[in-house]
């Protein structure tokens, strides 16, 4: 429990120095960059890998999706269908795990027993649910590396629109 606390909060606290530590207005940890669904479906292709980022100056090796610390936000909406192919190009075992999504862990779902070895590609399959909207993020979930392979790098965030349909009192909050 404390473990997996410490990680989120080690997140936390990179990106908002990152963002407090940035110049211009094209900042990525302020702004970042989205891919969204399109007809009810988001395929998303992640390259697992290591990488060098720079936060501030400083450089860091690490454990990366498609080479970027920030890979971009997947924006979807409830009922839509999500493919994610990842294809692991580091030299041990990953897989994916999409954190607080209500999905089935069954076949190719959210399934956190799925080691993807080197060289492997594996695609997820999953569909948000009807009544499932907010702020979710994806991470890797290999029992016994998780904190060292998101510590890397690897995460990214997701966001499932669609609370003004399920809770029309908030159009009048804006």
């Amino acid at each position: 429990m404390w473990r997996s606390a410490f990680v989120l909060f080690s997140f936390v606290l990179t990106c908002a120095f990152a963002a407090t530590h940035s110049e211009g207005a094209d900042n990525r940890f302020a702004n970042p960059p989205m891919v969204s669904s399109h007809d009810g479906t988001l395929h998303v292709d992640l390259v697992a890998a290591p990488a060098e980022y720079t936060i501030d100056g400083h450089h860091f090796q690490g454990m990366l999706y498609n080479r970027e610390y920030l890979p971009p936000v997947w924006r979807l909406r409830s009922g839509d269908r999500l493919t994610v192919t990842l294809h692991n190009q580091l030299s041990e075992e990953t897989n994916l795990h999409f954190h607080g999504l209500d999905v089935s862990p069954l076949k190719n779902g959210d399934n956190v027993f799925i080691h993807i070895r080197p060289g492997e590609t594996f695609t997820y399959a999953i569909k948000i649910p009807d009544k499932h909207v907010g702020l979710f993020w994806f991470h890797p979930h290999l029992h016994g590396d998780v904190d060292r392979q998101i510590i890397g790098g690897m995460s990214g965030g997701i966001i499932v629109e669609g609370s003004d349909r399920l809770y029309p009192f908030v159009n009048a909050l804006t």
